[in-house]
């Protein structure tokens, strides 16, 4: 999909070519199986780390392909970076 210049959800569609994924999203979520982040979702260095980065100077970028909720997820985590963005932004 990617390689195509297509969402990777499409891939969906090769398995459910009726799939309605914004709706399979919801009920997900509705389902209380969303997308969730936490603390225990990082390693116990991650911080340690980003704080080290960040007093040697250096600008701290947490950038991933994800979507617009886990952007949202990962900045309330106040993680010690300078910006957190996501493909989905």
């Amino acid at each position: 999909m990617t390689a195509q210049g297509l969402d990777n959800a499409e891939a969906l569609k090769l398995v459910k070519p009726t799939i309605d994924i914004p709706a399979e999203y919801a009920a997900r979520e509705a389902a209380g199986r969303g997308e969730y982040l936490d603390e225990s979702d990082l390693y116990e260095d991650v911080r340690p780390a980003l704080v080290e980065l960040r007093r040697l100077g250096m600008r701290v970028v947490i950038a991933g392909n994800q979507t617009v909720r886990a952007g949202e997820l990962l900045r309330a985590l106040d993680l010690p970076a300078d910006l957190v963005v996501t493909s989905g932004e």
